[in-house]
């Protein structure tokens, strides 16, 4: 019992230790081409969700993280990638079926 116990409690602990903040996380917001709402919410370095013209959109794919850009997506799907230009304002460029476009994001 003990022993089920304990490793109940490095199993808790090892999940804490995964989970992480990052310098994403927010709320971030903007305009395809300056005309189509777009929102993507990520927590612990992750999009958690992703609303187009204020939808919930599925299937959001593997958040990738590298110096100051974000990347989300189902390659070859679609992919969006954010790179930072300050700590609450990004460049935003998606590429997929529909074709490609850029907005402005800002943290919220």
């Amino acid at each position: 019992m003990k022993q089920m116990l304990g490793l109940v409690v490095m199993l808790c602990l090892s999940t804490q230790a995964l989970a992480q903040s990052s310098d994403w996380d927010g709320t971030w917001a903007g305009s395809w081409g300056g005309q189509t709402a777009a929102k993507i919410i990520i927590s612990e370095g992750n999009v958690l969700e992703y609303d187009y013209r204020g939808h919930p959109q599925k299937g959001l794919g593997q958040t990738i993280i590298s110096g100051n850009t974000l990347t989300f997506g189902t390659p070859p799907g679609f992919v969006t990638t954010l790179t930072k230009r300050g700590p609450t304002t990004a460049a935003a460029h998606y590429h997929g079926p529909s074709g490609e476009a850029d907005a402005e994001s800002v943290r919220q």
